[in-house]
């Protein structure tokens, strides 16, 4: 791949991403009143409405065993206990794209460059995205050790949420968004919700990557938007992705239909 199709493809990318980021943050607008902690907790909120939850003790058990196992161990090693009322706040939902490094020609003595997946995100509690959860566990002194319980919490929490067979999973899936839970191991098992738009993204030959990251000066590359992941779509939405790649050029289409039919 030369690099002025790498940069054709980097504009696709960025226009599918805000096509779909923009439905993703209308929807999450939408249903924030789903990501209340009181709906699964109940009166075990300080300071929550009075509400009869059903399975608000169910849940309170769920967040202390989670609490347990993840809040005692590296890299958080919180020695107190939880007990209710719980602080937590949180209601509204933001999200963050996924990064992950990456150490192109194989790794050696080649620095990982940091790779962002611009259809993938992280759902969290609106300020308490990957970037402030790592901010309080580099500092973890006074009042920012403090700030890091509650974060952790809010992540917990939000799982809990996200678990339910009825709710914000089962909406955001039938607006097309696939929703997956990784279990940070370097974060004691952290479990964090992943919501991803229905086409896929990809790094391109690690050539490319490399010659791109010389050009820039920086040790940051974006996956790039698979095509042929818009192609085999079937979904009333793939007119509307077509016609936008489109925008930068039929070729980009004409080569992946090509690559299809071989």
């Amino acid at each position: 791949m030369d690099l002025s199709k790498l940069l054709r493809l980097r504009k696709v990318t960025r226009a599918v991403q805000e096509y779909f980021r923009s439905q993703l943050d209308d929807h999450l607008r939408s249903l924030q009143p789903l990501f209340r902690p009181s709906n699964v907790l109940g009166e075990h909120i300080r300071n929550a409405p009075k509400q009869t939850v059903k399975i608000a003790d169910a849940s309170l058990k769920e967040l202390l065993s989670l609490y347990a196992r993840i809040g005692r161990v590296q890299p958080f090693r919180f020695e107190d206990e939880v007990k209710p009322p719980i602080d937590v706040f949180g209601a509204a939902a933001e999200i963050t794209p996924v990064t992950y490094d990456y150490g192109p020609g194989g790794g050696g003595d080649a620095p990982n460059i940091r790779v962002t997946s611009p259809l993938k995100w992280v759902l969290t509690f609106k300020g308490l995205g990957p970037s402030r959860l790592h901010e309080l566990l580099v500092s973890q002194s006074g009042t920012a050790r403090m700030e890091l319980q509650t974060c952790l919490l809010h992540y917990l929490v939000l799982h809990i949420i996200l678990s339910q067979g009825l709710g914000v999973a089962p909406i955001l899936r039938a607006l097309r968004f696939t929703l997956e839970t990784d279990f940070v191991e370097a974060l004691g098992g952290l479990p964090m919700t992943c919501v991803s738009a229905p086409v896929k993204t990809i790094l391109p030959e690690d050539e490319a990557i490399i010659q791109s990251t010389e050009l820039s000066g920086a040790s940051a590359f974006e996956e790039i938007i698979d095509i042929e992941s818009i192609l085999r779509l079937d979904d009333p939405v793939k007119g509307t992705l077509v016609d936008l790649v489109a925008g930068f050029g039929d070729d980009l289409l004409v080569a992946n239909a090509d690559q299809d039919d071989s």
